[in-house]
């Protein structure tokens, strides 16, 4: 009798994404959890470049496959020189080829632009995630960004916010628009206990993002400030806990001290699950926030967020009870007093969050949409305007 052998199994399509950055953010963990993500129709490949060594070890930590491209800088005459010398550009065509890879996915602006010669030089298709619009509107940056779609095959866009953006305001020819939401690792960012709020635990709301003046972190300052100077709060004044850094630090903290406000500046935190234990709510102020990731991380824990609408946000809140949207910066002090007052409503409130992240914002969702987004690519033809 003959052994029947059975076929040999395909081996995974590879895709490089693409990154060209200094500092770990949505982006960059937008990356690692694709990478890393337990699903075996696709290989994934890392390929940075950046100046940054922390970058580096952060990305290789997750266990990915990452080859790096150290540069001096990313700003000034070193962007044209990272993006546009030809040396650089067959760098990246090497390590695609090497890896035998179908696609390249680029991930931050100077990547766009670097990737999508690469890719064309290359013979490959190009897709790429969009985290926001800023380099959209900045009259330095949006006519690179859209050369960069001549050799691009489809955009995944991290919110319908940013997708409706780009289709009123990009004119992307036959470039595909698609939304895939950002999402979080349930388990990772599990329900926490409840906070203690008591005499020696005020209530406390949590901000966890990078220090620049479009987050609006002073609103949330001055609003904990205000309420915090009512008579109904005196001997219970609410606390702002903020985790990050970044230009606007300075002026923050003295803007802390001008009104009395009560803010702990705990700066860069490694794991933001330590902060959110210790606060009852998260807050958002910007109404830019192309996703809002801290927002639904601080959902998935249990906390419940006040934010203000406008992007990203409105989506990840939605109207399920799990948080609440005000129209405009200035009904924020209203907000925090109105936290204040039904301290009992925090924790149906917190249970809602978590389970409309569960619903729509899981990781596991955010891996399966890339991954139908890949596979519609490939077996489509190439998309070139």
């Amino acid at each position: 009798m003959i052994a029947t052998v059975p076929p040999p199994t395909p081996a995974p399509v590879t895709i490089v994404h693409v990154l060209v950055g200094a500092a770990i953010g949505g982006a960059e963990r937008l990356v690692v959890d694709l990478a890393t993500a337990p699903q075996t129709a696709f290989r994934h490949v890392i390929a940075v470049q950046t100046p940054s060594s922390e970058l580096v070890a952060f990305l290789k930590k997750s266990g990915a496959l990452v080859e790096a491209r150290p540069v001096r800088a990313l700003g000034g005459l070193s962007f044209l020189g990272n993006t546009f010398l030809p040396s650089e550009r067959h760098w990246l065509v090497d390590v695609a080829r090497r890896y035998d890879a179908c696609m390249m996915h680029t991930h931050t602006f100077q990547s766009h632009l670097f990737g999508a010669r690469a890719a064309s030089l290359a013979g490959l298709r190009h897709v790429r995630t969009e985290h926001h619009i800023n380099h959209w509107e900045a009259a330095t940056s949006a006519p690179f960004s859209r050369a960069a779609l001549r050799s691009t095959d489809a955009i995944a866009c991290i919110s319908s916010y940013i997708h409706d953006y780009l289709e009123a305001n990009v004119p992307h020819g036959r470039t595909r628009l698609v939304t895939v939401p950002n999402g979080v690792s349930t388990e990772r960012f599990h329900e926490l206990p409840r906070a203690p709020l008591d005499d020696d635990h005020p209530a406390t709301f949590a901000m966890t993002c990078r220090l620049e003046a479009w987050k609006r972190v002073d609103l949330a300052i001055r609003a904990v400030a205000a309420v915090g100077k009512m008579p109904e709060f005196a001997s219970q004044k609410p606390r702002l806990l903020i985790a990050g850094t970044g230009p606007e630090e300075e002026r923050l903290r003295a803007l802390a001290v001008e009104l009395g406000a009560a803010v702990d500046f705990l700066g860069h935190v490694h794991d933001t699950r330590e902060v959110l234990a210790r606060a009852h709510a998260g807050i958002s102020c910007s109404d830019r926030e192309p996703f809002g990731l801290a927002v639904a991380e601080a959902m998935a824990s249990g906390r419940p967020v006040l934010g203000v609408s406008g992007g990203g946000v409105d989506e990840v809140i939605g109207e399920d009870g799990g948080g609440v949207l005000v129209p405009h910066p200035t009904a924020l002090v209203d907000a925090v007093a109105a936290f204040l007052r039904s301290p009992a409503t925090w924790a149906s409130r917190g249970q809602q969050a978590r389970a409309r992240v569960e619903a729509h914002f899981s990781q596991r969702q955010m891996v399966a949409g890339y991954t139908e987004f890949w596979a519609s690519v490939l077996a489509s033809p190439a998309r070139r305007s």
